[in-house]
């Protein structure tokens, strides 16, 4: 999965994700990757894309009659081998709303909340998306970053 905010739509977050249903649920298991947009000391004790950091499960509300979905209050943590800006940890309390995006991405949508670490940000409207793809990343290829099927940046 990507993440786009505000600050570097063209270099995401990554994340590994697993989706399953559950009756009207959706349960997402989402697992930082070492990011692969920023090279440094720190981050060269590892591969890029591979996962790092605990593993964060969250449960949709409800799926909507028309497969919308919501991931309301979900902490999330980052560690600083996968932050594309710095070395520094992200701290955010996130919601998630999408839905299924057909061949842009299965799922997609907007991103809201704030980070409090390492810099204080509210993040809101179109310019903080998601995007789970079955893309399979890896050197010059770009990923879907939201449901119009915009591109990052390519991996270098």
């Amino acid at each position: 999965m990507a993440l786009a905010v505000q600050l570097g739509q063209a270099t995401p977050i990554l994340f590994s994700a697993d989706v399953a249903a559950d009756g009207d649920e959706l349960l997402m298991q989402l697992t930082p990757l070492v990011t692969p947009y920023r090279n440094g000391v720190d981050t060269e004790a590892f591969l890029p894309m591979e996962p790092v950091g605990d593993a964060l499960i969250f449960t949709t509300s409800p799926l909507g009659p028309d497969g919308s979905f919501t991931f309301d209050g979900s902490d999330l943590r980052v560690p600083g081998v996968a932050n594309p800006f710095s070395p520094s940890e992200i701290v955010a309390k996130l919601s998630f709303s999408g839905s299924s995006c057909g061949s842009a991405a299965p799922l997609c949508g907007t991103v809201s909340g704030q980070v409090t670490q390492p810099i204080v940000i509210e993040l809101s409207g179109e310019a903080n998306s998601f995007a789970l793809t079955t893309e399979p990343g890896g050197t010059g290829i770009p990923f879907t970053i939201d449901c119009n099927g915009t591109l990052s940046s390519p991996i270098p």
